[in-house]
């Protein structure tokens, strides 16, 4: 299976920079209860809830990646 977006390609289109280790992309999530392994996981603070605070819920379901502010 092709990944959805190469990790230098998701980097360059969010202009971050990589921390630690991260591979591939297969499918975006802003769900750790939902996403897939292999996910990228888009940190996103709302109102009521701050995705920051499921980074590592979301590494430990096996997200490929967090994108975080």
């Amino acid at each position: 299976m092709n990944p959805l977006w190469t990790l230098a390609d998701l980097v360059a289109a969010a202009g971050g920079r990589v921390v630690g280790a991260a591979g591939d992309v297969g499918g975006l999530s802003i769900d750790s209860r939902t996403l897939v392994p292999g996910d990228a996981f888009f940190a996103i603070a709302g109102v009521s809830q701050d995705g920051h605070a499921y980074v590592g819920a979301a590494l430990a379901a096996g997200a490929a990646l967090a994108v975080v502010a």
